[in-house]
């Protein structure tokens, strides 16, 4: 299982061709083949574009939100082809 953290601040995560490309001010941290991505996790004020989250929805990858200090904040998990959020603030 391979695990994509994001935890450069302002990061973003996009999609071009079948790679995950990390940018910050438009300058390429990483390039990843996306194939190769079972999970995200988000750390702070780091996220990703639409045709990134739309390769997530359907590849089946899981996203987490934590804090910057890692605090747990949202969990994205595709059950299915239907998406659910579970998140710490809900009763």
């Amino acid at each position: 299982m391979t695990i994509l953290c994001l935890t450069e601040q302002e990061a973003i995560l996009s999609k071009t061709d079948e790679r995950f490309v990390v940018r910050k001010r438009r300058k390429v941290l990483q390039e990843i083949p996306a194939i190769h991505v079972d999970q995200i996790v988000v750390f702070g004020n780091a996220q990703f574009t639409t045709p990134a989250f739309k390769f997530l929805m359907d590849h089946q990858i899981d996203a987490a939100y934590l804090s910057s200090y890692g605090t747990y904040h949202r969990w994205l998990q595709p059950p299915g082809r239907i998406w659910s959020i579970r998140s710490s603030s809900l009763s």
